[in-house]
């Protein structure tokens, strides 16, 4: 497996998302306990979700 090709094929974002398979997922679990770089992308990815999600937050109105 090519790890370049594996972190570029979107399957980090997806997860990331929570829009992959239990099967999908399972698999970069696995591929992310033995490959450091690819566990940094996840991690990097994730980060910037985070980071995009709290940029973007709207405040509810007070009467809420």
């Amino acid at each position: 497996m090519d790890i370049k090709t594996y972190i570029s094929s979107g399957v980090i974002e997806a997860y990331a998302m929570g829009t992959i398979s239990h099967e999908e997922a399972a698999i970069l679990e696995c591929v992310m306990k033995n490959n450091t770089e690819v566990k940094k992308a996840v991690l990097e990815v994730q980060q910037i979700i985070e980071q995009l999600a709290t940029e973007q937050a709207v405040e509810p109105p007070q009467f809420l």
